[in-house]
């Protein structure tokens, strides 16, 4: 299990800046195995990441200081779920998140075997594994918002960070409901299923 204290930035209330944390860490976690994006890189791979459920069981405020700690604990398909618990200064869990991770092809965009390339990581069980996402589902859409992507928003892929997308269900759920999204408790279940290019 990789752990790293983390500091609520001032605006607590963007979903974006939590799905950043989780990207982060899990980065600094796979360069203990060498398999961070530039090393796959090399190797014409990336990471992606296909689905997320995310809990937030309370608020944040700015300056709080969280443990986040990740650890990967299943490899099934070619895609493997990595898990995320943050805890306050109390010890007590304020988010509980998983996330599928493969790792794909750049020119293909197809997922390979990382075993195939030498790529290691350890999944290890630690009962505190949330319940692998599911397969989604289609929802009827309700609103719609439209945007140009802009090169500020790129990774370094070329293609909108994964966080991004995030700031967009914000500004759409705000348009529709004309007020600020507050939130004390969330959760987020989200499934990628294509990128976007500048």
């Amino acid at each position: 299990m990789f752990e790293k204290t983390i500091t609520v930035d001032q605006n607590p209330k963007s979903i974006s800046r939590i799905f950043y944390e989780l990207q982060e860490i899990s980065g600094d976690a796979c360069a203990l195995w060498h398999a961070t994006g530039a090393d796959l890189a090399l190797q014409g791979l990336m990471w992606v990441v296909v689905r997320y459920e995310v809990r937030l069981n309370h608020a944040f405020t700015p300056g709080e200081k969280l443990r986040l700690t990740t650890w990967a604990s299943q490899f099934r398909h070619r895609m493997s779920q990595r898990n995320y618990v943050a805890y306050d200064a109390a010890g007590e869990p304020v988010l509980t998140a998983a996330g599928i991770w493969a790792v794909v092809d750049r020119k293909t965009r197809s997922m390979v075997n990382p075993d195939e390339y030498e790529i290691q990581f350890e999944c290890e069980k630690t009962g505190l594994e949330p319940p692998r996402p599911e397969s989604p589902i289609k929802i009827p859409t309700e609103e719609e918002l439209r945007y140009t992507v802009q090169e500020e928003v790129l990774d370094t892929n070329r293609h909108m960070n994964n966080t991004r997308y995030f700031d967009l269900v914000q500004q759409c759920t705000e348009k529709e409901t004309g007020t600020v999204v507050e939130r004390v408790e969330f959760m987020i279940d989200i499934t990628f299923t294509n990128d976007f290019d500048f």
